[in-house]
């Protein structure tokens, strides 16, 4: 079975993690819908500077669900995708159908480290460690949230325009990545800091995620589904 699960694993990230997606937790925290989360009734946000609404999400914990589309090399990729933020803890499910195949696998960086859980076949999950530095590099989504909220101003961001996205008001910006790889982009937040799209292009490859819902996480959202096996 362990071969098995990383070999879905593998798949998974060679598709660019383009496709990822949400199982619900338990705890209730997988319910779909914006009025479960306080920042859902919060008025809608202005042409708030860049930064600010890149910091502001680190400030309260967050579950949103997104809808995601790739195409890599003229290869269709969809899924779905489950972020779970609280703190220092990080949660992403993904789940990917690309030519008739799927897979799912939950990736998790906690104090006690990362690690990969990987289901197939309706199986229970198995999970492996994971050096930190792979956490983020099943998803360009992830990756991209990192980099910009490492260095935000990095990214020549400006604002275009506000969205309904997923029943919430959300600022949208233009931005330009040449130090990551991809030409042109746009990122929306809510108000408080949640990313709730992400789309850019670069070469050979167009990827766009889109919140279908937000709200806040459960304790046991964080917990293995099983212990971890490590190398």
């Amino acid at each position: 079975m362990r071969k098995e699960a990383l070999a879905v694993a593998l798949a998974l990230a060679s598709c660019g993690g383009s496709g990822v997606a949400g199982t619900a937790p338990s705890g209730g925290a997988g319910q779909s819908t914006a009025a479960a989360a306080p920042s859902a009734a919060s008025p809608g946000p202005s042409a708030r500077a860049f930064r600010d609404l890149v910091g502001a999400a680190n400030a309260s914990p967050y579950k949103v669900s997104y809808r995601v589309t790739s195409t890599a090399g003229g290869q269709a990729v969809s899924g779905s995708q489950t972020w779970y933020v609280s703190g220092q803890k990080f949660r992403m499910d993904l789940a990917l159908s690309q030519s008739g195949s799927a897979g799912s696998i939950s990736i998790f960086a906690i104090p006690d480290g990362s690690f990969s859980c990987v289901g197939q076949g309706g199986a229970p999950a198995q999970c492996f460690g994971l050096p930190a530095a792979q956490a983020f590099a099943q998803s360009p989504g992830a990756a991209f949230d990192a980099s910009i909220r490492q260095n935000p101003d990095a990214f020549g961001a400006s604002f275009t325009d506000t969205r309904s996205i997923a029943g919430t008001s959300a600022s949208c910006y233009s931005v330009s990545g040449t130090a990551s790889g991809f030409s042109k982009g746009t990122i929306c937040y809510s108000g408080t800091g949640v990313p709730l799209l992400y789309q850019f292009d670069a070469s050979g490859l167009s990827f766009t995620m889109e919140a279908t819902s937000f709200g806040v996480p459960g304790d046991g959202d964080f917990t293995l589904p099983s212990p971890a096996q490590r190398p």
